[in-house]
């Protein structure tokens, strides 16, 4: 059975911000595709956001127990997301085979004005004190160059808002977890990271600074906003096909390499 694909959003978002990335994903891979909200966020809005990007991690690994699974998984997370993955590869190893990182930073890669573009912080502020309109409205146009005043890609946010609302202590928690997550070993698995130079909300040199750092390839979208999977899901589509394809090769060659070796 092909390896499961998890996929882990950001800040404040929950799986169905993935979009239609999701139904391209299931209509290309013969994989069971598994997407996991954080507490505070979309089936868990009425939870607590952990303090931690630790605790994140841990109740990760906990649904992946609830979902029955026991092989390795591969992962596609963006922003905070990736912070998980990190985390994971790191304390959880035999959990991860791979993973692909999108527009992520993180301590002690990147400095903080870096992490968090200072030009956004007014709109940041402005966000956490607005109404579930208001907010929907100024997040898309911070992570999307696509579709940054499409009324209906706002609809649908504001919809989602208010079916599962976030609170605004869980945004703080979110926020305090993110700034404060610290990756100190470069990953012995496999990583993907994707990166936009448009990125508004990250600099797109804490990719660079990660790739360098971790020696991994990084792949680079000339125009898409900080959520790449809503600006161009074709891209990113192609980009996880392809790794996904090269890490099933690397296992072959590695079971074929072991089945030589054996008398």
């Amino acid at each position: 059975m092909d390896r499961p694909l998890v996929l882990l959003r950001g800040l404040i978002r929950e799986q169905r911000h993935w979009g239609r990335i999701l139904t391209l994903l299931d209509e290309r891979l013969s994989k069971r595709i598994i997407c996991i909200d954080i507490p505070g966020n979309g089936q868990y809005f009425k939870e607590d956001s952990p303090e931690t990007i630790q605790a994140m991690t841990d109740w990760v690994t906990n649904e992946l127990d609830r979902y029955g699974v026991e092989e390795a998984i591969d992962i596609l997370s963006i922003s905070m997301g990736g912070m998980i993955a990190a985390d994971m590869m790191e304390r959880y190893p035999s959990k991860v085979n791979s993973a692909v990182l999108i527009n992520s930073s993180m301590k002690p890669y990147s400095p903080f004005y870096y992490r968090l573009k200072v030009r956004i912080y007014p709109k940041i502020i402005r966000a956490l004190f607005s109404k579930a309109s208001q907010r929907e409205k100024l997040i898309l146009s911070m992570t999307s160059n696509r579709y940054c005043e499409n009324h209906l890609v706002q609809k649908k946010w504001v919809d989602w808002q208010k079916e599962c609302p976030v609170k605004q202590e869980n945004v703080l928690r979110q926020l305090r977890a993110a700034a404060q997550f610290k990756c100190v070993h470069k990953p012995k698995q496999p990583v993907l990271i994707l990166s936009s130079v448009k990125d508004q909300m990250v600099n797109h040199e804490c990719s660079v600074a990660l790739a360098r750092a971790w020696q991994v390839d990084i792949h680079t979208h000339q125009s898409a906003g900080h959520d790449i999977p809503l600006d161009d899901p074709e891209w990113v589509l192609e980009q996880v096909v392809c790794w996904l394809e090269k890490q099933s090769v690397g296992d072959v060659l590695n079971s074929n390499a072991a089945s030589s070796c054996v008398v």
